[in-house]
């Protein structure tokens, strides 16, 4: 099975014809969720289709919320059976400073959530990952995603220390730094992603969940491993995410 641990699936017209094809193509989606609307989304989708997981959460805030951020955590708390994590979730440092510490107190929320629920987290960390590493530490988080990872080398060896996994998404073809990333660090700790419909492997088509097959071949290439057991080594990744 070919797992894609993190799509946008709400964000896809066509997402009933390509959750289909993906079935066909034995790939597993874990659709994630946002904010209010699209946590309920996501939740129903997953609801519909075997081959559909979900994960709920609360991206780092650009502007201030306009719902109330403990009835959120607690409709994600009251949904902990339907769902396998906690994301997406995280800080920005591409925001409006003012709304940093906002950021920080949810991300601080939501690692207590998953620690509370025994769920992984899939962490956002632009422009912000050191403060994000930290927070994490600080918290003893223990099933941690590492979404897009975009720091330096010295922060990916802190977060392999740490036993943090990297989701590699479908621009590895085209991105020297997370071809760094699948290079330096353990095959145990690397999963697929895609962020569908963004980072596609040919910049600015559309990306689904359908790419993780090729982004599967891209890893065995760069370890120097077979399709198969690259393939396996990633779903013995993604059950001990789950156990």
């Amino acid at each position: 099975m070919y797992i894609d641990i993190h799509a946008h699936l709400e964000l896809l017209d066509d997402f009933e014809q390509i959750i289909s094809d993906c079935a066909d193509k034995k790939v597993h989606i874990v659709a994630a969720g946002v904010d209010v609307e699209s946590n309920r989304k996501v939740l129903d989708i997953s609801s519909k289709h075997d081959n559909v997981s979900c994960v709920l959460g609360l991206y780092p805030f650009s502007e201030m919320p306009s719902f109330d951020v403990d009835l959120e955590v607690d409709f994600i708390r009251s949904n902990a059976s339907k769902i396998v994590g906690i994301g997406e979730v995280g800080l920005d440092g591409t925001y409006s400073d003012e709304l940093f510490d906002l950021q920080e107190d949810v991300f601080v929320k939501m690692i207590k959530l998953s620690l509370e629920l025994d769920k992984f987290l899939v962490v956002h960390s632009r422009k912000a990952e050191k403060r994000v590493i930290d927070l994490l530490e600080q918290e003893g988080a223990r099933k941690v995603v590492m979404h897009c990872f975009c720091g330096p080398s010295k922060l990916v060896e802190r977060c392999a220390k740490l036993g943090y996994y990297f989701s590699i998404p479908a621009n590895l073809s085209r991105a020297e730094n997370f071809q760094r990333i699948v290079s330096k660090v353990s095959i145990n700790q690397l999963l697929t992603e895609t962020d569908s419909p963004y980072l596609a492997r040919v910049k600015g088509e559309k990306n689904t969940p359908l790419a993780v097959v090729e982004t599967v071949s891209e890893i065995a290439k760069i370890k120097g491993f077979d399709v198969q057991e690259t393939l396996m080594n990633l779903n013995l990744n993604w059950k001990r995410l789950n156990l």
